[in-house]
């Protein structure tokens, strides 16, 4: 991106092929990104599948200047590809980057599932739902808040509405989705809560941030076990 050459000591961006495939790199995006390296199409286009480059190439479209290798060109081409995928297709790239980061045991297939397709839309390689998803496996380290997650979870009437929203999660046999609204309703009540003070401190209090994955979502996916955990943890 600097202009210069590529250079075997610069650690900065990888320049094997076998890195980009163990960071669950699409071929087919690759294919299309390298097209691209030295060569421009005929429009706007830039997303080809092979016979679509095979039928748009023109070798008088050959650029003379030494083409420049952009890593935020390859996410995105690769992220476009994501997307085209179906969901069983992204559980298969992206199962064995969790697997081998994170001990699965707690969730079963079908939530496996639904926990890598919240992310499909945003993911920009496999390796990156390691991240993504780290909410999810993870217990949160509220050691570390920014100073307006702190400041909020600070606040005197936070412990009460932590009790509170735990009470009714033990209340439940399981956790069903559509139910989350009603539960966070309740705690509203009878912790005399509301708005930023109602779903701020539940949110930083299981996952350590104040924005996330939906929180509907969340709750379910998380389960009544992990948030009777993670709420034990912090409730004083």
């Amino acid at each position: 991106e600097n202009h210069k050459k590529l250079s075997k000591r610069d650690n900065s961006i990888m320049q094997f092929m076998s890195q980009y495939k163990e960071a669950g790199y699409l071929s087919s995006a690759m294919v299309n990104f390298l097209a691209l390296l030295g060569w421009s199409p005929n429009g706007e286009e830039e997303i080809f599948s092979m016979e679509e480059l095979i039928k748009e190439f023109d070798e008088k479209r050959l650029s003379k200047s030494p083409s420049m290798f952009d890593k935020s060109k390859l996410t995105w081409v690769n992220n476009r590809y994501i997307k085209s995928l179906s969901s069983e297709e992204v559980y298969e790239l992206c199962y064995p980057f969790l697997s081998n980061a994170y001990d699965l045991s707690k969730y079963n297939e079908e939530k496996l599932k639904e926990i890598i397709e919240s992310f499909h839309e945003e993911m920009s390689y496999g390796k990156e739902i390691v991240d993504l998803a780290k909410v999810y496996f993870v217990s949160p380290d509220l050691s570390n808040l920014d100073e307006e997650a702190k400041t909020i979870f600070d606040d005197e009437s936070v412990n009460n509405t932590l009790k509170i929203f735990k009470e009714e999660i033990e209340n439940l046999n399981d956790i069903v989705k559509e139910e989350v609204k009603g539960i966070v309703k309740n705690t509203q009540v009878r912790a005399n809560v509301k708005g930023k003070m109602l779903y701020m401190p539940l949110r930083i209090a299981l996952t350590g941030a104040m924005h996330g994955p939906d929180f509907s979502s969340l709750i379910y996916l998380l389960g009544k076990e992990e948030i009777i955990d993670r709420l034990n943890k912090v409730i004083k």
